[in-house]
Parts: C-alpha cells; structure tokens; sequence
C-alpha cells in the first residue's frame, strides 16, 4: 500500500513530468537511457 503513495510522489513532480512526456514523444527506452546515463542507475556524474 506505502507504495502507491510512493509511485505517486515520484511522478507528481516536474521530473517525473517531463520523464512521462519524453517517453511519450521519444520513447521508453530513449527516456530511460538519458535519465540513466551510462552507468543505468541514475547517477548523473
């Protein structure tokens, strides 16, 4: 149950937003392998 409010939270923000919208536009896996990067966890360094 913790984690629908958790899923919620996550997308409700401005990132979570344009995530949704590049994923629309560009497709999933384009909008994963920039959020990602190289090391596909999420770091950005």
């Amino acid at each position: 149950m913790i984690s629908t409010v958790f899923d919620g939270i996550a997308r409700h923000t401005r990132e979570g937003y344009a995530f949704q919208l590049r994923a629309m536009t560009e497709g999933f896996r384009t909008a994963v392998a920039e959020r990602d990067g190289p090391f596909g966890d999420g770091r950005k360094d």
